[in-house]
């Protein structure tokens, strides 16, 4: 895209939002020309004024024939910034034209600054990114949402008032903190701060009710969550200057990382993309824009034309949009090319943009190993301005300590004390500190022994401890975590004597250092616990309650108030087991940051997860009802899911939906496996504490709490995964009656032998008999249909020779026929005869009693030919129901069916060809269960990718962040080999995974040596 430019000057239109900024500028000049007593300037500098986003102003001295370059390193150094490229400098002339300050001019000569002795500039967003939320510094988030926050109260981001509610709830949860009823109630806590230009007293209701859902989020997560929801918003970054077209027809131009948008007041009517641009240029007050004739990139005009109000304004907006398109669209900046002659009369403006682009910025971030990471503090909140300040406070700012420079600083900070019983997730520390800063320089991904031993040591002078400030990334796991980890371990070192050895000591920290993980590991399957719950208590209800208010239905009374029963007796039990461990994860990411050397109200780094874990012991009570009726409670379920159609539809919807990501009757087994994650964790616990260690008694305590309770549930946890599987293979396997009497053993793909050679068949193996099956045809829900059984009593199996080119065969003799099959693996044969041997072993008493399966096929047919039957005949049972639907009801079961629920072992062990037993269910369910942050590596780049993943049921779940309700993808590791790279890998990196399957391989990378076990053991137990 080419550039031309020539122009005159006149007024512009008056920029949206900026009249504060301007009527300060009007002011100035006033008090000028009458004579007020103007600021000493020195003939060598000049004093500009900055106004900051958080709307403190400060002053700095430039001199006055410096680039402004130099004046924006001075900002970017107050504000310790390092993606810089992102901001700029903006300030307005007397008619209110806005211009972003030029770094390759010098001061004076600016446009639209003129000669002014104390200009006033504003530090704003410049570029604003698709998606602010993958911002990889924190700081730079923070600045993004603060700049959100203004775009809203001075008018700039319009957008529906609901939508703004929520924006600003999560404004408020940054800056408040927890909705608390004592502070919180009558509403005035928001009435005293501007969030829109005009606020009234329903909206701040309306941001208020959006206010109580946040509990719980740190100002992180709500900075996180307000930049994601605003990114969505259509005029997000939308910042319109005033113009006309060629009929005089008032319009408003924009620039963005797309193109150029036309607007009609705030109404998109058309979009430029940059590949259709062929050149901007300005020609005194007009902008023409000229298109690429080509066909694909043409517009059907060739130009087009707007006005601006003046010459100035032009040329401001033809500045912006080259910066745009550089920044965005360009990987590298061309470089510059050198004038050989200088020109006596100008052909015109000439503008580059200097600095980095998108791309740089990126790549420099995810490749560097020697990224900055540089500290912060947020501003005031505005729950002290509620509160009585201490005498000897100051205000805290946004502006970062500064670099190494400085050596010693004071730091005040503000400190409240909570009211008895109640908690705050928002705090500051009181008390003068003393601030020993060195410039920290960690790895973007930390990993040993690339680690600088360097911190930053407060010590606080009211209070014999010691802690450190970090910075903490978004995810908040591979930043400064080396550091954090140093620091537990000095808080929770006792004094040695000088007599202990080296080896001794290097024992000790690694105790320590694994407790500390251990501790975090619980942390990170609780949030996963807790969305779980929510799945159930919070998105299933709404699903439900949706449905059932928009469909007529027509059905048996009795089916009804069997639904009515199972949804209240549900929703009743694990109602309060949510709430509480709702709290009980606010209060254990408290322990976990006391733990880091986070300022946390009310806990210090010497409470461990035990003591708390007992707090909450109260709990079991609620465990032990749900475990007692979950049996009853599944096999309402069922019935209601067999005899009404409705609830049917209900359920195949849902679980359809990306939130769902595993079948539902599975996540009702949830709570059963919680609490011997707890005793394990607790057991850990005490094996690396000291014997002297605060902690170690709490944990001994909540082990014997939680023994007997673990113990009675064992045999409700065995038949509740049981009655789940076999739930799930009546979903899947149709033509079986009554199977959910039996008890399932193992499942899988065989290669059966039929009169066409050896065909692909699923074999199910059950307490008394062998089932074999095969695929529905033209069923997107990848569906079964069971082609015969061979009763297990009295059934040989012995190993075959190869035939027909397969090979592992082996042959099932039964009394009155021989069934002959193949296994995809010699390990896999020997599963299955095993397998198969133990059954028949088990079921050989006279006495037990064999149930037959009516609706099978003779186990003497080999042809295996589908009927068109099959499909029809998957739910047997609704069928004879005898309901009567209409035509809405069937409309949306027909629809349901047309999509393939989330992805089973049915459909892995048949797409794979392997199998699974009851064991794998038990070992993958109730041991290894895990959660937490992972580096993924990108298949073409040296680079690496955080995702929050989580391990359940045989499958890896991705996800941007822990709070994120929905996966980004999902893979199944059954087939997959666990290992670590070999040296043909070329991975010169730490506690990395490789998962290896076929042809296609991935890497994940753990953050210390205890997490890369644990992934490793939880990752093993279900790959080959």
């Amino acid at each position: 895209m080419a550039v031309d430019k020539t122009a005159n000057h006149r007024t512009a239109n008056r920029a949206p939002g900026q009249q504060s900024l301007q009527q300060q500028q009007q002011q100035q000049d006033a008090e000028l020309a009458n004579g007020a007593a103007q600021p000493v300037v020195s003939k060598e500098l000049q004093a500009v004024d900055v106004k900051f986003l958080d709307d403190h102003v400060e002053t700095f001295q430039v001199a006055a024939r410096a680039d402004g370059q130099v004046l924006f390193d001075k900002v970017c150094h107050v504000l310790n910034i390092l993606e810089r490229e992102y901001f700029g400098l903006e300030y307005q002339d007397t008619q209110g034209t806005r211009y972003w300050l030029d770094y390759g001019k010098r001061m004076g000569d600016q446009l639209g600054l003129g000669n002014r002795p104390q200009p006033m500039m504003e530090f704003a967003v410049k570029f604003y990114v698709p998606d602010p939320a993958q911002l990889e510094e924190e700081h730079t988030r923070y600045l993004f949402a603060l700049q959100i926050k203004k775009d809203l109260a001075s008018g700039d981001l319009p957008v529906p008032e609901d939508v703004a509610a929520l924006l600003c709830s999560y404004i408020v949860q940054a800056t408040f903190g927890d909705f608390m009823v004592s502070e919180c109630a009558d509403g005035e806590y928001l009435s005293r701060t501007k969030f829109l230009p005009t606020q009234t007293r329903k909206f701040e209701e309306a941001v208020m009710s959006h206010h109580r859902r946040h509990f719980g989020q740190s100002p992180l997560d709500a900075e996180l969550n307000l930049l994601d929801h605003v990114r969505k918003c259509d005029l997000y970054g939308v910042k319109m200057v005033a113009a006309k077209d060629t009929q005089d027809i008032p319009l408003n131009l924009a620039v963005a990382h797309m193109g150029l948008l036309v607007l009609q007041s705030t109404t998109r009517i058309n979009t430029f993309s940059w590949n259709s641009i062929r050149k901007l240029s300005f020609k005194r007050k007009r902008f023409l824009i000229k298109f690429h004739p080509s066909e694909g990139y043409g517009y059907y005009k060739k130009v087009e034309e707007f006005t601006f109000a003046s010459r100035n304004a032009a040329k401001s907006f033809w500045k912006r949009c080259i910066e745009n398109h550089c920044f965005f669209r360009l990987s590298e900046l061309p470089k510059s090319p050198s004038r050989h002659k200088t020109r006596i009369f100008s052909r015109g403006s000439s503008f580059r943009y200097s600095g980095r682009t998108q791309k740089q910025i990126i790549e420099q971030v995810r490749e560097s190993g020697d990224l900055a990471r540089r500290p912060f503090t947020r501003s005031v909140s505005l729950r002290h301005t509620l509160l009585p300040a201490p005498p000897k406070c100051v205000r805290r700012s946004l502006i970062a300590p500064p670099p190494a420079s400085t050596s010693s600083p004071i730091v005040e900070e503000k400190r409240f004390s909570d009211p008895p019983g109640e908690r705050r997730s928002i705090s500051s520390r009181n008390s003068a500190t003393e601030l020993n800063k060195t410039d920290l320089r960690n790895d973007h991904i930390v990993h040993r022994g690339n680690i600088e031993k360097r911190s930053s040591i407060i010590k606080d002078a009211n209070a014999n401890s010691v802690r450190i400030i970090t910075d903490q990334n978004r995810n908040g796991v591979f930043v400064d975590s080396e550091l954090c980890r140093n620091l537990f371990l000095e808080l929770h070192s006792t004094p040695m004597d000088n007599r202990l050895n080296s080896f001794d000591r290097r024992a000790s920290l690694q105790k320590q250092e694994t407790s500390y993980y251990v501790s975090k590991e619980l942390l990170m399957t609780e949030r996963t616990y807790r969305r779980d719950l929510e799945i159930i208590t919070f998105w299933f209800r709404d699903h439900f309650d949706d449905d059932k208010g928009h469909k007529s239905i027509s059905s048996a009374d009795e089916s009804e108030e069997l639904t009515t029963e199972f949804i209240g007796r549900l929703f009743q039990l694990l109602d309060p087991i949510n709430k509480l461990h709702g709290r009980l994860l606010r209060d254990l990411e408290h322990r976990i940051a006391a733990m880091e050397g986070r300022p946390v109200t009310g806990t210090n780094s010497f409470e461990g997860v035990g003591s708390l874990l007992l707090e909450y012991s109260s709990v079991l009570a609620h465990y032990k009802a749900y475990a007692s009726e979950l049996p009853a409670l599944l096999e309402a379920y069922e019935k209601a899911f067999n005899q009404n159609t409705s609830f049917r539809c209900t359920i195949e919807s849902f679980e359809t939906n990306k939130v769902c990501y595993v079948p539902l009757a599975l996540l009702f087994t949830r709570p059963l496996h919680r609490l011997l994650h707890y005793s394990r964790a607790c057991t850990k616990l005490t094996k690396f504490y000291s014997s002297d260690h605060p902690d170690r008694a709490f944990c001994e305590e909540v082990i014997e709490k939680l023994k007997p309770i673990i113990a009675g549930m064992a045999a409700q946890v065995h038949q509740a995964k049981n009655q789940v599987k076999l739930m799930e293979l009546e979903r899947d396997l149709s033509g079986v009656d009554s199977i959910l009497e039996k008890q399932f053993l193992r499942e899988g793909s065989l290669m059966k032998l039929s009169k066409k050679g050896y065909q692909q068949r699923m074999f199910f193996l059950f307490s008394d008999c062998l089932v074999y099956a095969n695929k529905i045809n033209d069923d997107p829900g990848l569906r079964f249909r069971a082609h015969g059984q061979i009763q297990l009593k009295g059934v040989m199996v012995e190993v075959s020779e190869p035939r027909v080119g397969m090979e592992h065969c082996f042959t099932i003799y039964a009394p009155h026929r021989a069934l002959m099959v193949a296994a995809p693996s010699e390990a896999e044969r020997e599963r299955w005869i095993v397998a198969i041997q133990r059954a028949v072993d088990a079921c050989s008493s006279p006495e037990d009693d064999i149930n037959a399966y009516s609706t099978l096929q003779s186990c003497a047919s080999s042809d295996d030919g589908l009927s068109s039957v099959g499909a029809a005949s998957n739910r047997s049972s609704i069928a004879s129901s005898h309901q009567i639907l209409n035509p809405a009801v069937i409309a949306q079961l027909s629809k349901s069916n047309q999509y393939p629920r989330c992805n089973t072992t049915l459909h892995v062990c048949w797409l794979r060809q392997i199998s699974v037993s009851r064991e794998d269910y038990e070992r993958a369910g109730l041991s290894h269960h895990m959660s937490g942050y992972l580096l993924r590596k990108f298949k073409h780049s040296t680079g690496w990718q955080k995702l929050w993943i989580v391990f359940s049921d045989f499958s890896l779940f991705f996800y941007k962040s822990y709070q994120d309700t929905t996966p980004l993808a999902c893979l199944p590791l059954l087939g997959y080999n666990v290992s670590t790279p070999n040296v043909e890998d070329a991975i010169e990196k730490q506690f990395v995974l490789k998962l290896q399957f076929k042809a296609h391989t991935y890497f994940f990378r753990a953050e210390s040596d205890y997490t890369f076990q644990r992934w490793l053991e939880a990752i093993g137990s279900v790959t080959v």
